[in-house]
């Protein structure tokens, strides 16, 4: 385990133990494949003000309890990111 996945293992088991239920991380595109590595899904896609054009900020979320579903608001913003995304091919 890198460095990085341990702490963000730490991260999750401290907000898990705290009762906290559903972790948010503004990521970069480059950090994408790295939180979905360890469950995260995107919810939404923006460019960030003032960082130009073609560097969109991600909004990922994973729950912290095993086998419990996102809430529903979270599971139709991805639906309609890949609705979105699939129209685009």
């Amino acid at each position: 385990m890198g460095v990085a996945s341990a702490l963000l293992a730490a991260l999750e088991n401290n907000a898990r133990e705290r009762g906290v239920k559903l972790l948010n991380v503004e990521a970069s595109v480059t950090s994408r494949p790295f939180f979905e590595r360890h469950g995260y899904i995107v919810l939404t896609a923006a460019n960030r003000p003032g960082a130009g054009p073609g560097l969109p900020e991600l909004r990922m979320a994973k729950t912290t309890a095993i086998n419990i579903p996102l809430p529903s608001w979270e599971r139709a913003a991805r639906c309609a990111q890949l609705r979105a995304t699939s129209a685009r091919r």
